[in-house]
């Protein structure tokens, strides 16, 4: 520094002094501020008092105005100028501007540097000097303050920034020179950039990495464009210089650095004020040994000064490896014992030693605080309550929980309710855009910052993070091999790991990848840019096809469970193929989803997907694939005690089967259409069904629908009371499913059995049975089977008196019936909890809940098992006796008429 002091205007606004004082960064009123920036970027013009209060105070009356711009020079003055030294400004009665010595502006310095540059008749080293020196001192002017005078100046040096950076390009590198020894310059003090808003949550990770940067020396902040890694290197940074466990902390951004050649200029300019020396790496180098104690330099956005991995990304590569930043960060690092740098860059340096932490996207509570907290700053009166938390909650979830997007959509809420934000959100996330002018360009929408990682990919990387667009909720290495056809498809998936672009999930046994939903809708919109995405799509849509082919078998018998947890995970795959219009393979897949669906409790979505493939498919479908997914949607039908259509979907399955002579696949309807009749207690019919069935197995040696068709049937002997004939034939299906491995339908075997034994009293036997059998369950995800047990073991409370267990049992009974759609068993548990209030002696509340259960029966044509149908009568009989008969017949009324909503909001209550 050549001048007593310094105002620096190019990024934040501070006043540097050459003499050791503080530099000043905070000033007292952001009107003192103003006028400082003002005068600065105007150094050496006088401008008239009048003038002054009206571009600054333009709304007051002329008195308060005059009063105002003294005060604000009175507080300059007291706050930078020591007593009894020269005064920075000279003011008189009628003007003020900074003083003509003493004092030096960085904007002057930059434009006179960038003149100079542009001096076509100067040699092309000393050109390229001056603007490396020049763009050395760039950063984004005046952030924070939006008047007209203040943007007029940022759009004025921001288009003499662009043509340094262009006229830069042109010119060739220089030649570096032989290292030399120069006197070192203590380093100034200096400060981290000021933070103007809360910086909220990632308390462990800040703890964490405040500890790693105790004994590493090169941490790397890695994660995709706005996920938080400046804010968090700034944080650690600032609690270290707190906490003294360094001497000297020091940052450096170089997110507007266009070449690699301009690093070492921007470290030498962060670290000290001595003017430049013929090597600048050299001179770092004694500058940081020179301090006496340990250095940590927060090196802020490296990727785009990388070198490329593919020959296609940049002609630059040759300056990026000579002058890039690993390289220059393994040279200070040899040479500087003391120094720790922590970087942030959204692809790891490369460098050895390096220690590479993944900054997470925000979640749960801090992502809605930090929403809340922001909208706030443009709603003061915003507040976070009951009504408004899932809201917020789920627009978070929408945005990845990426801190950016949370920020750019919080200051919506000035112009949108919460609802009106989320509902443009779930249609797309891209059209964010933040309204403060001091923003970083690429960060003022999520376009932009994403469309920076594009930008920094190679053609093939390109077209691969376009091809990944088509997967929802993740893939693996086979699914996207099969749709990017390329023998390098997975050095170029590595690469986009590499660059914070594709998230990887990895489990013990087995590795997904998958986008944030905000990258995703960016690449995806890049795939329609590319015209191929009807290819992508049908090699997706043949690959997820031939999945469901490996995984048949598996469906039924020892596999079932890994294969329903393969499916699981695709399912979201699976949905965004159907979602399509004119899938040729849409009948197909959703036949052999069905199992699937039924299994996992997916009934009315899948009876949508199902209905509305065979309605596309009409006459043209293949008739045995036609078959398929009638048999599929009937067995969801009949899961939702939809048995009129169940009937009718079946008995076409059947009646295709049987002219196309497929009696395997005709048994698998009968065993269906045995369940819909032995449900509706058509025991004889069901025994028919069953028996029919049984026997195509056993002349086909079908061992694992053997055992299902003998637990069929000794379920309905069960039913019949027929005791000695159901435990055999119920055994003997378990010794089958036993032997093969099946413990899915083993675990069906122990509900029966367990069935078989409550019928004949014994209770603790029961209770043995559908335990083990919920635990299965439970494994294999099958909510039809877990809502059973559930609803077996809060009959067994009941009859043991342990009501409070069988109410809890009851309502998570209740919740997943509602969930899975299943009305029987809505119906079903309304009269369970109608005994239980019955024994407790609200007879009021039992005869309302019986109501309900028993409209809800005769609209769906439920018949009552015999023990009900002998049961219920002399209960409301007990009831009307109780109550009288006026009471009876309000409270049975007022069933009627509740929906199924409130009735089952008065049972979780």
């Amino acid at each position: 520094m050549t001048t007593p002091c310094e105002v620096r205007v190019l990024g934040q606004l501070a006043v540097i002094f050459a003499d050791g004082r503080e530099p000043v960064t905070k000033f007292r009123t952001k009107k003192s501020a103003q006028l400082l920036a003002y005068l600065a970027l105007h150094a050496g013009k006088a401008h008239a008092r009048e003038f002054l209060i009206e571009l600054l105070w333009p709304d007051t009356e002329p008195a308060t105005g005059r009063n105002n711009l003294s005060m604000a020079l009175s507080m300059l003055k007291r706050q930078l100028e020591p007593a009894g030294g020269k005064s920075l400004f000279d003011a008189s009665h009628t003007t003020i501007q900074l003083s003509h010595e003493g004092i030096g502006v960085d904007a002057q310095r930059f434009g006179a540097l960038v003149k100079r540059g542009l001096h076509t008749r100067l040699d092309a080293a000393e050109r390229h000097t001056a603007l490396t020196e020049a763009l050395a001192l760039w950063a984004p002017p005046l952030p924070g303050i939006y008047d007209d005078w203040a943007i007029e100046q940022q759009v004025r040096l921001e288009a003499l920034a662009e043509q340094a950076r262009e006229a830069l390009e042109c010119l060739p590198a220089p030649e570096p020179t032989a290292p030399v020894d120069p006197t070192p310059v203590v380093a100034p003090a200096s400060s981290l950039p000021v933070a103007f808003s809360r910086f909220l949550g990632r308390e462990q990770e800040r703890v964490a990495l405040a500890e790693q940067l105790q004994t590493a020396r090169l941490v790397t902040l890695l994660g995709p464009g706005g996920v938080g890694k400046t804010r968090l290197a700034l944080e650690v940074a600032r609690a270290s210089q707190e906490q003294k466990a360094f001497i000297r902390v020091a940052f450096a951004s170089l997110a507007e650095l266009p070449l690699p050649s301009l690093i070492l200029p921007t470290l030498r300019r962060t670290l000290t004020d001595a003017p430049p020396a013929p090597d600048p790496l050299a001179q770092l180098v004694a500058v940081l040994n020179e301090i006496p104690g340990r250095v940590l330099i927060v090196l802020d956005n490296l990727e785009h000064l990388l070198p490329a991995e593919n020959k296609d990304e940049g002609s630059d590569d040759e300056e990026k490896s000579r002058f890039g930043p690993a390289r220059i960060v393994r040279q200070l690092l040899e040479a500087c014992p003391n120094l720790v740098i922590l970087a942030t860059s959204r692809q790891p340096l490369g460098v050895e030693g390096e220690q590479q932490v993944a900054v997470e996207p925000l979640v749960g509570a801090t992502g809605v605080e930090l929403f809340v907290d922001r909208a706030r700053a443009v709603r003061p009166d915003f507040t976070l309550h009951a009504g408004n938390q899932a809201e917020i909650e789920a627009i978070c979830t929408l945005l990845d929980g990426l801190p950016l997007a949370i920020e750019l959509a919080a200051a919506w809420v000035r112009v949108l309710t919460l609802p009106e934000l989320r509902e443009r959100l779930e249609k797309e996330v891209l059209w964010l855009e933040g309204r403060r002018r001091d923003l970083n360009p690429r960060q003022k929408s999520l376009e932009a910052t994403l469309r920076w990682s594009w930008q920094l990919l190679s053609v093939e990387q390109k077209r691969l993070l376009s091809a990944l667009s088509v997967f929802r909720g993740g893939w693996t290495l086979d699914a996207i091999e099969s749709v990017h056809r390329s023998p390098d498809t997975l050095d170029l998936l590595y690469n986009l790991v590499d660059k914070s672009l594709v998230v990887v999930e990895q489990t013990s046994a087995s590795t997904r990848f998958r986008l944030l939903e905000t990258i995703r809708q960016f690449a995806s919109e890049r795939l329609d840019e590319s015209g191929e995405r009807d290819a992508t799509h049908n090699r997706q849509a043949i690959f997820f096809l031939g999945l469901l082919s490996q995984l048949k078998d598996q469906l039924r018998g020892a596999g079932l469970k890994a294969a329903l947890d393969s499916l699981e995970a695709e399912h979201d795959n699976f949905r965004a193929i159907l979602r399509r219009p004119h899938d040729e393979n849409r009948l197909t897949l959703v036949g052999r989803l069905a199992r699937f669906w039924l299994i996992r409790g997916h009934f009315s979505e899948g009876r949508e997907y199902l209905g509305k493939a065979l309605d596309e498919a009409g006459s043209t479908a293949l008739p045995l694939e036609r078959a398929l997914a009638l048999l599929g949607l009937g067995s969801l039908e009949r899961s939702q005690s939809d048995y009129v259509a169940a009937r009718l979907h079946l008995e076409e399955a059947l009646a295709i089967y049987r002219a196309k002579d497929e009696a395997p696949l005709m048994a698998g309807v009968l065993q269906h259409l045995g369940v819909i009749a032995q449900e509706q207690k058509e025991l004889t019919q069901a025994q028919s069904y069953f028996e029919e069935a049984l026997g195509i197995y056993r002349e086909k040696g079908q061992t694992i629908s053997i055992a299902n068709q003998l637990n069929s049937l000794g379920v309905v002997f069960s039913d019949q009371s027929e005791f000695t004939k159901a435990r055999a034939y119920l055994e003997e299906s378990f010794d089958l499913n036993r032997a093969i491995g099946d413990d899915h339908q083993s675990s069906i075997n122990l509900v029966n059995l367990g069935v078989l034994a409550a019928k004949q009293g014994d209770l603790k036997t029961a209770k043995i049975h559908f335990e083990r059998s919920l635990t299965i369950q439970r494994e294999f995800g099958d909510l039809r089977g877990i809502v059973g047990l559930l609803s077996n073991l809060s009959l067994i409370a009941f009859h043991q008196e342990d009501y409070a267990e069988g109410k809890r049992l009851n309502q998570e009974v209740l919740r997943l019936q509602s969930q899975i759609g299943n009305q029987r068993g809505v119906a079903n548990s309304l009269w369970f909890h109608g005994g239980l209030c019955r024994v407790q002696g609200d007879w009021n509340q039992a005869v309302l809940f019986w109501s309900t259960a028993t409209a809800f029966r005769e609209r769906l044509g439920i018949a009552q098992l015999p023990k009900e149908s002998a049961d219920h009568p002399q209960e409301l009989c007990d009831a009307r006796t109780t109550l009288g008969k006026v009471a009876f017949e309000a409270a049975w009324e007022e069933g009627r008429q509740l929906s199924r909503e409130d009735v089952v909001a008065r049972v979780l209550r």
